[in-house]
């Protein structure tokens, strides 16, 4: 069995565009997320209050995080994806977060050659409504929780390639090198 987060590879193009496993549709207030250890999809919880999550969530393969994780993502486009769906991306944006004192970044994507998307650049060329919706998911949903979560910033196209970058060299270190 393929195991996603190992056995896919971020792509050749990196950090420019990258691959990315979607892992809870547009929509959803359940949160799935992978199983690190045998590969596949399981429930996490559901967002309670009910808050659907405004965009694809899931992650970039061999990243690797602060967290322990796979470096998360959002991919910004008006359809849900099925969970285990493989995407070609662009990132566009960061949102820095803290979560339990180390790092959970977040990366806005927007898919490759989605044509209501397509020439968006960076976070701030998205329409003002989705980057306060995306501010306010990520600083509330967990809040509403009871975890605590630091939303520090939301950045750049130039910082979330430097997170990346910093998470695929983080990936080998930890798991080509055994």
């Amino acid at each position: 069995m393929i195991h996603p987060w190992h056995n896919i590879s971020i792509g050749d193009n990196a950090p420019s565009v990258a691959n990315a496993i979607i892992e809870v549709p547009l929509g959803s207030t359940v949160k799935y997320e992978l199983d690190k250890l045998v590969g596949i999809m399981r429930i996490s919880h559901v967002l309670y209050p009910p808050v659907p999550y405004p965009d694809n969530y899931g992650f970039f393969p061999q990243t690797l995080d602060e967290d322990g994780d796979p470096l998360d993502l959002l991919v910004v486009m008006r359809d849900p994806v099925s969970p285990l769906t493989l995407c070609p991306v662009r990132p566009i944006g960061i949102v820095n977060m803290t979560d339990k004192g180390k790092n959970d970044d977040k990366i806005i994507c927007t898919l490759v050659d989605d044509p209501v998307y397509d020439g968006y650049e960076s976070f701030e060329a998205l329409p003002d409504y989705e980057q306060k919706e995306l501010r306010w998911f990520f600083a509330e949903y967990q809040r509403m929780m009871h975890e605590e979560v630091d939303v520090e910033n939301i950045g750049g196209r130039d910082q979330a390639h430097d997170v990346i970058e910093r998470c695929i060299k983080n990936y080998d270190e930890r798991f080509r090198n055994e």
